[in-house]
């Protein structure tokens, strides 16, 4: 495998998946020829670049001045999007592409057709883990109907975040030509990887393609040397920190987190909730906080750098992830640093992260997610994580093999 690229549609929010995506091409571009192709990417994202970004991405041709209101516009970006991308591969002529990121697999299944440019697609989740932006409404097509209720019905989340109809306005045809194309688009793939079991499961009974799971079991261990004082920064004192770390949008739950601690903070004055991140919910998150009268009690960082992130675990005193999701980064990060967790009971979770004995799992309702972070705050820790245990490398190299298999040569 002489070069490689990664191919991931909209490098924003600065989110798990982008991480995971920059640290592929991070670790590849050490042992042959590299790229990360997108086209968009913001500050936040690049934080995670570490070097000169020059070296590392290249920022694809994107339409200019053409509103995606349309069927008719929207085909137009389409169509420029996949011939920038189709020049681009043919100019870089790799032995495989990583197409990361459920969305932007149409334009790569298009862009590769004829060229003899194998891809394989790195799954963070099906149309199902998507809320009804317009590619994951294919949920909603006839060539999905078989599927539809027993997928849905398996995830407390996707029963509380995905309609039993369609919501939205798409015409039938888009929606079915949408499908049809993204189905083609993972059959062609030379390989699927996905990070849950669950995941697996999805895939199967939505292409009839078994996927291979690729689990980021553990985060390497940061060190607690000369960490900032988060504390002294957010004028929190002595208080006990519960911290959240994601984007804020509705799927992440941070609302149901506010209202758990609300109900902790009645029985007790010493908590703070720290909530990193930024996202389309932060105006609403904002106000439920003042609603409900805890402005001196819960603080807004914004998004938090990568370099950053080890002073706001080393400080917190439990760490929170409500949100709709099988899998999260942030969890493992936070055990690496000895930290208690809680999280939704929907996550799935590998033998490492049970055998820390640092996590709990709890129901995505107020009560019962109240009930977690109770029970976690008065738990004393005495499980120190293993430094030799699974790491970034772990995974890494198994992203790469992978690709090393399924390559021209």
């Amino acid at each position: 495998m002489r070069r490689v690229v990664i191919f991931y549609e909209r490098l924003l929010s600065g989110g798990g998946a982008e991480r995971v995506a920059i640290m592929e091409a991070r670790f590849l571009a050490k042992e042959c020829y590299a790229r990360l192709l997108t086209f968009e990417i913001d500050e936040n994202t690049l934080s995670y670049l570490q070097n000169d970004p020059s070296e590392l991405v290249v920022k694809l041709d994107a339409p200019r001045g053409i509103a995606p209101t349309s069927l008719v516009n929207r085909f137009r970006t389409g169509v420029h999007r996949v011939l920038s991308l189709r020049r681009q591969l043919r100019e870089t002529s790799p032995n495989i592409v990583v197409g990361s990121v459920w969305g932007g697999w149409l334009e790569l299944y298009l862009a590769t057709r004829f060229t003899g440019i194998p891809y394989i697609l790195h799954m963070h989740g099906t149309t199902f883990w998507f809320s009804n932006d317009l590619p994951a409404v294919i949920k909603y097509s006839v060539l999905h109907k078989p599927s539809f209720d027993s997928i849905r019905n398996s995830v407390t989340g996707h029963l509380e975040f995905i309609p039993r109809k369609n919501p939205t306005g798409v015409s039938r045809v888009e929606l079915e030509l949408l499908a049809f194309l993204d189905y083609l688009a993972v059959r062609s793939a030379k390989a699927v990887m996905v990070l849950s079991h669950h995941m697996k499961w999805e895939v199967l009974k939505l292409y009839n393609v078994r996927a291979i799971v690729v689990p980021i079991t553990a985060i390497s261990p940061r060190t607690t040397n000369g960490l900032r004082d988060i504390r002294a920064d957010l004028g929190i004192g002595n208080s006990k920190i519960i911290l959240s770390v994601s984007r804020l949008d509705k799927r992440k739950r941070i609302d149901l987190l506010i209202r758990a601690f609300e109900r902790l903070s009645r029985e007790s004055e010493g908590l703070i909730l720290v909530i990193g991140g930024k996202g389309p919910d932060q105006e609403r998150l904002a106000r439920l906080v003042g609603e409900l009268g805890l402005k001196d009690k819960i603080r807004f960082t914004g998004f938090i750098a990568d370099e950053e992130l080890a002073d706001y675990y080393g400080a917190c005193d439990v760490f929170a992830y409500p949100g709709w999701a099988d899998f999260a980064i942030t969890i493992y990060e936070a055990l690496a640093m000895n930290r208690r967790v809680v999280c939704s009971s929907e996550l799935e979770l590998d033998q490492f992260a049970k055998s820390t004995g640092l996590i709990l799992q709890a129901d995505p309702t107020i009560d019962k997610f109240a009930n977690g972070l109770r029970q976690a705050l008065a738990k004393e820790v005495e499980i120190r994580v293993d430094p030799n245990g699974p790491n970034w490398n772990n995974y890494l190299e198994t992203v790469r093999l992978i690709c090393e298999r399924f390559s021209t040569q």
